[in-house]
């Protein structure tokens, strides 16, 4: 029997965004693929890892991304990347601040 295999795609994509400094910024993607793609979250092309103020939680389809207090310096553009054997896909943002 042959296992069904699809490239991720976006549920929900990035949207262009304007916060305010301080405040929280939050930003969401949902994906779909078989097998569950793995999702990367890159600023200005540099690979976003967790830290201080910084969460991602990734749940199989969903991925968030919390910046708890956003700096003058979190201007930029974000993607998101989501990539299985199959194939990958990305969506880009930019955020002011």
């Amino acid at each position: 029997e042959e296992v069904q295999e699809e490239a991720p795609n976006f549920v929900i994509l990035l949207k262009d965004m304007t916060v305010n400094e301080s405040s929280v910024l939050k930003l969401e993607v949902e994906v779909t693929g078989i097998p569950a793609p793995e999702i990367t979250w890159h600023f200005e092309d540099e690979e976003i890892i967790a830290e201080d103020d910084i969460e991602l939680i990734t749940e199989q389809y969903k991925s968030t991304l919390i910046i708890n207090k956003v700096l003058p310096e979190d201007e930029g553009e974000y993607r998101v990347e989501a990539v299985n054997k199959v194939g990958s896909c990305s969506c880009v943002a930019y955020i002011t601040v």
